[in-house]
């Protein structure tokens, strides 16, 4: 049984008309159910990590209209900032930034900050957004006192792919023109 399938059922209920993003449906059963708001039992996630892994900018603003917090942290010490970035999810990122997310300095369970997650997709409009609109340091250390050039760095010595290592080489001056700098 997967862990999406215990959830209870009220909670799922919540949990699927988010990732569906039928906002009348999430309304609705917020509503009822209002509890949810700010934290599932299940997993320590709220509506809004929930919206913000599945890219719901829609949902995320009627969380926050509804009152939900923009910046709940989960049992991994991760945000939805945190949740959106790593599945470069656009929306989710510029919506919840526009709405006053702090996030884009907090680190998790890790050590990572959201910037630090911007590697992975090598995602210059990520960058962008986090920094323009999330009033986000680009020269953010992680735990280990790596910043996000250092982990490009470090990713690309490890890259034998030939496309992955042009964007890697990409991702890597755009960061170093809007000021990327390596602490250690």
């Amino acid at each position: 049984m997967s862990a999406f399938q215990m959830r209870p059922k009220e909670e799922l209920r919540v949990y699927t008309a988010i990732e569906q993003g039928d906002l009348q449906a999430v309304k609705s059963s917020l509503e009822e159910y209002p509890q949810f708001l700010n934290q599932f039992k299940f997993d320590s996630r709220s509506p809004m990590h929930v919206a913000a892994e599945y890219n719901k900018g829609d949902v995320i603003e009627l969380l926050a209209l509804m009152g939900a917090s923009i910046d709940p942290i989960d049992n991994l010490h991760q945000t939805p900032l945190h949740l959106a970035v790593k599945q470069n999810s656009l929306c989710a990122i510029r919506t919840l930034c526009m709405l006053g997310s702090r996030a884009s300095q907090t680190t998790n369970k890790f050590g990572y900050t959201p910037f630090h997650y911007t590697v992975d997709h090598c995602s210059v409009d990520a960058v962008e957004i986090l920094t323009q609109l999330g009033n986000g340091n680009i020269n953010v250390v992680d735990n280990q006192g790596k910043t996000l050039l250092s982990y490009i760095l470090r990713k690309k010595r490890c890259t034998l792919q030939r496309k992955e290592f042009s964007k890697l080489e990409h991702f890597e001056n755009v960061v170093k023109l809007m000021g990327g700098e390596i602490f250690n």
